[in-house]
């Protein structure tokens, strides 16, 4: 990947704007991915198709740039990058809709009002360029890169006749509660949240199952897989909102948000998503209860970027660069602001997280070890009995709950 295509990328996440390499189907239509949005409105198993023959010519002959709006008030942009491969980038919203514009689509759309709520908590997800200069502009300077001649960033919107539903559901069935148990619902998450945004592990694990249970929990749909991956997306909204009242910085948030939304979606059993949804409540309320501050913000960003990011590679090195610091000097301060190594610090909080994820999950123990950034699993279990006493296998079968 060239030097350009790596700076565009790296932009798209800084916008937290889902991109990818699109399919093409039979020459003639586009599979768009919607991070969920029409399967939890019970519409499409998985996004839709665009079918517009034109376009996809249109794109690889590197004529235009696509911007286009679907039905369901999102935005996609369509373009090629070098070796001739189209990309989606989206779904983005240029206005943040509100309950009523929801209610009005729908109605529209024939959709069951009883989803609005559910879609309002996706929409607040999504990222918002309200300033479509600035996004047009990012567009056409890079697009000056990509395409070796002129070419034309064209605005379409088009309607539900170009967009094919994947999986139509034609027997969907709207959920059916009595305001009782919709009130007592949402009483429910309200509290769930409350808890969550405290860092209350226990009261949140309650406020959830109080939840579940007062939730519908027979099939929306006749995919039970889709049904929980759908839970999932809202419990990461619910989980996202709560952090937002808590005060805690959107890039941690943002982060730890993203990383569920690609695993909720890759998730191939119903075992793995229900595992998904205890380490979900236990990731947020460990940000919320390692908020931890010291005098020097250079060190509280350091400390940030390791609770964020401890599942990656992490060096003294290239935080410090990362902090514009000499490795010396943030290893000293590091030291006198938290008692402990830049290096201790890590790795007890990689142990403190595969002790958390041993105790609650399924997951093999290679799998946590990668998880929690340990790239060789010997080393892993070394480290692991050594702050511990015992070693990772031993340690869940006396521990698991």
């Amino acid at each position: 990947m060239d030097t350009t295509t790596e700076l565009f990328f790296e932009i798209l996440n800084s916008k937290r704007i889902n991109y990818y390499k699109a399919d093409v189907i039979h020459s003639n239509s586009i599979h768009i991915k919607d991070l969920g949005l029409r399967s939890l409105l019970h519409l499409s198993l998985d996004g839709f198709n665009l079918k517009n023959e034109e376009i996809i010519n249109n794109l690889l002959s590197q004529k235009y740039i696509y911007n286009f709006s679907d039905d369901m008030l999102c935005s996609y942009v369509l373009m090629t990058l070098p070796q001739q491969d189209i990309y989606v980038l989206g779904p983005i919203l240029s206005d943040k809709p509100t309950i009523h514009d929801i209610r009005k689509l729908f109605k529209r759309k024939n959709i069951s009002e009883s989803y609005a709520e559910e879609a309002l908590q996706f929409y607040t997800h999504l990222p918002h360029l309200p300033d479509d200069g600035l996004w047009n502009g990012i567009i056409n300077v890079f697009g000056g890169y990509f395409y070796p001649n002129n070419f034309t960033l064209k605005k379409e919107s088009f309607t539900a006749d170009t967009l094919e539903a994947v999986n139509f559901l034609k027997n969907a069935i709207p959920p059916t509660q009595n305001y009782d148990d919709i009130e007592y619902t949402y009483n429910m998450q309200f509290r769930f949240m409350e808890a969550l945004s405290q860092g209350n592990l226990d009261l949140a694990r309650n406020m959830l199952k109080k939840t579940s249970a007062s939730h519908e929990i027979e099939n929306r749909t006749d995919n039970e897989l889709r049904d929980i991956r759908n839970m999932m997306i809202v419990l990461n909204t619910l989980c996202r909102l709560a952090l937002q009242n808590a005060g805690i910085h959107p890039i941690q948030i943002d982060k730890l948000s993203r990383e569920f939304s690609l695993r909720i979606e890759s998730a191939s059993t119903t075992k793995l998503q229900r595992n998904l949804s205890e380490e979900m409540i236990v990731r947020y309320c460990e940000l919320v209860n390692t908020k931890f501050q010291t005098d020097n913000p250079k060190i509280n960003r350091a400390l940030n970027h390791i609770q964020t990011n401890f599942m990656h590679p992490i060096t003294l090195s290239n935080t410090a660069d990362l902090l514009h610091m000499s490795p010396n000097y943030l290893s000293k301060e590091f030291k006198k602001q938290t008692g402990q190594s830049f290096m201790d610090y890590l790795t007890n909080y990689r142990i403190n997280s595969a002790k958390r994820m041993l105790e609650k999950t399924d997951y093999p123990i290679s799998d946590i070890a990668e998880m929690c950034g340990f790239i060789d699993n010997n080393y892993f279990s070394r480290t692991f009995k050594k702050h511990v006493g015992t070693p990772p296998r031993e340690y869940r079968k006396n521990n698991r709950l």
